[in-house]
């Protein structure tokens, strides 16, 4: 919370004396503690709810009844959240406000998530984007980004989970930040077990929820961050953050957060050996959980929204409050007991199986599975294998690249055995053609998606007989399209790549240049020089044509002088994780190196980078596909 704007607004609070006025600076208020002081929010919600019935103020009614709703699912009361934004949709309806029936659809999609129902809150988030692109509210679009990454991540499709991360980066590249990406990188690389980077991520990301003083972001982060040094067994950092997580969940009423505390409590006391703990703690979450499905009755929450548009809606509600009360009062008391016995055969059958792992039969039954699983490893390691040969097919071999251009060097260092960086060269009437590209992935999903870009790349230049780099590049977007079927309305694929292609004209001493998000570097006598792409990727659902407009990509004409050097690459190299600081090379210092490149000639330029990213990366491992391509011009 920005402590100097809420303050502002309660001193003016407290002196104003028309009723619309107070109306407005409560709802600002209420804004500002909404994440911060949620107790407080609530108080200045009902405040405001009251004033706008008296004074007839529809907007005023549906963004306090959207503030309760919120209030609500923090609380982890979805029933009540779910009911408190059918009134907020309903008075925005009644005033024709689409940002503000926008805004309510994604909200009704946080509470699916919160259920799991992620089927359902992908759905809501995706019409919620569809709508935000077409008005031009760009935060809106960057918090749907946000929140189907995060759905994608927990339903554990993480290529899926990376693409809309990456969306999310590269529509806020364009559009301007609106919100960090870094908790859900911290959760990425957590899921796919790089400590290292969830680390990095998920400590920057509490920075930031620190300086803001956002206390329901703070508890998840801590949340985060004690799996986190669990999955490290650093046990005691776990339960320090499992402190700080359920003190302030307790003082704010985090329900769902305290809820996730003590079963994560649970599981590093039974990491450690302190069972008793252990069980205490499954207990007290085996209690809460109760208490909230009690509250919420999920099975219901489908009908009573079916309903909301029956002119009987709140009689309705009534009877189904009734019908879960009249349940609750009968079913209580066996359900507890029931639990209770369920909680310690569970943790009886846990020692039993933490002993039986030790006997010598199961071992002897995990050797052969894992025998079986090494076979299985083994053919699809030789498939791949195999995969690369055919990938490699396609790359010209660096010594015949060098019969076109002697003081050359191709560093290609992809992540895995096969790749979604790959390069493409062309010759013809004299001209030479070189691209760089950056599929979207790495591995057999980027190397899938480098045989579609090579296949498209022939196809414009060899059957089409496009020879200009701007019209290269916006006819293969086209070509992308349509091949991933991206057109549709209803497409949500991010899949595509990154390009820079150049035509050498080294007759006239003339580059034609396109980028799509991948710029080029000129050297002459050490100095480096920068050629900016235009900030847009090839293919992706978030960048069709109505979003790229008829501009396209284009096509930049740099005369150079004999003794230049050309780079072009990928940035593969640039993000690579390392330093003192365990941070991205970044890149300056990108700019620095290869500036040395040049210096001596090109002959020793693969070892150097070699050497520069070993040192750099020391224990960290490679993150992404590496292409450099450099080249003296005559």
């Amino acid at each position: 919370m920005r402590a100097s704007t809420a303050d502002s607004l309660l001193t003016l609070l407290e002196t104003c004396e028309v009723d619309s006025t107070c109306l407005r600076l409560k709802l600002e208020v209420c804004d500002e503690y909404l994440f911060s002081e949620p107790a407080l929010a609530e108080e200045y919600a009902t405040e405001a709810m009251s004033q706008a019935k008296l004074l007839h103020d529809t907007l005023a009614l549906a963004r306090s009844h959207n503030y309760k709703g919120i209030l609500a699912t923090i609380q982890a009361h979805y029933l009540t959240g779910i009911e408190q934004f059918q009134s907020a949709l309903a008075y925005f309806e009644q005033i024709d406000d689409v940002e503000g029936m926008t805004k309510l659809l994604n909200n009704i999609g946080v509470i699916y998530s919160m259920m799991e129902d992620y089927e359902a809150s992908i759905k809501h988030y995706s019409d919620c984007l569809e709508i935000n692109i077409e008005v031009g509210d760009h935060e809106g679009a960057a918090f749907n980004l946000y929140n189907i990454a995060g759905d994608y991540l927990a339903l554990e499709k993480y290529d899926l989970s990376k693409q809309y991360i990456d969306s999310l980066i590269q529509y806020q590249d364009i559009n301007g930040e609106h919100i960090s990406a870094e908790p859900l990188l911290g959760e990425f690389f957590l899921a796919r077990g790089d400590l290292a980077s969830a680390e990095m991520y998920l400590l920057n990301a509490q920075k930031s929820h620190r300086r803001e003083n956002e206390e329901h972001q703070l508890t998840s982060g801590w949340l985060s961050l004690a799996h986190l040094y669990k999955e490290k067994e650093r046990y005691d950092l776990a339960l320090v953050y499992l402190d700080s997580a359920e003190t302030m969940s307790n003082s704010n009423n985090l329900n769902e957060e305290l809820v996730a505390t003590h079963q994560q409590r649970a599981e590093v006391y039974n990491a450690i050996g302190s069972f008793k703990k252990a069980f205490d703690a499954q207990n007290i979450y085996i209690a809460l959980q109760d208490s909230l499905e009690e509250i919420n009755k999920f099975n219901r929450i489908s009908e009573l929204n079916a309903r909301f548009e029956s002119d009987k809606r709140e009689k309705e509600i009534a009877e189904a409050e009734a019908m879960i009360i009249q349940s609750n009062a009968q079913k209580s008391a066996q359900k507890r007991i029931f639990l209770v016995i369920t909680a310690f055969i569970a943790l009886i059958l846990g020692l039993v199986s933490y002993a039986l792992i030790r006997n010598k039969k199961i071992n002897r039954v995990l050797n052969s599975k894992n025998l079986e699983i090494e076979e299985q490893r083994s053919k699809i390691i030789s498939s791949i294998t195999y995969a690369q040969k055919i990938q490699n097919a396609m790359l010209l071999p660096e010594e015949e690249f060098q019969k076109f251009l002697p003081d050359a060097f191709i560093y290609f260092r992809p992540k895995d055995i096969v790749s979604g960086d790959f390069y493409w060269f062309d010759e013809f009437d004299g001209k030479l053609m070189i691209a760089t590209i950056d599929c979207t992935g790495h591995g057999v999903p980027g190397a899938f998606m480098s045989l579609i870009a090579n296949s498209k790349l022939n196809k414009v230049v060899h059957e089409m007989g496009i020879r200009n780099p701007g019209d290269i590049l916006n006819k293969v977007h086209e070509e992308i399209l349509k091949s991933l079927n991206q057109h549709s309305h209803n497409g949500n694929t991010q899949d595509g790549m990154d390009m820079s292609l150049c035509i050498i004209d080294q007759k006239n001493r003339e580059i034609a240049y396109a980028g799509a998000r991948t710029p080029i570097l000129l050297i002459k006598d050490g100095e480096v020089s920068e050629v900016k792409p235009d900030g847009l990727s090839i293919g992706g659902s978030f960048f069709r044509d109505k979003l790229i407009g008829t501009k396209g990509f284009n096509t930049q004409v740099i005369n150079y002088e004999e003794g230049t050097y050309l780079y072009m690459f990928t940035d593969g190299y640039i993000d690579q994780f390392g330093g003192e600081a365990n941070k991205k090379l970044n890149k300056s210092r990108f700019h620095q190196l290869i500036s040395s490149l040049s210096l001596n000639g090109l002959n020793k330029a693969k070892e150097q980078l070699d050497i520069r990213l070993s040192e750099w990366r020391g224990s960290n491992e490679q993150i992404d596909d590496i292409l450099i391509i450099g080249t003296k011009l005559s």
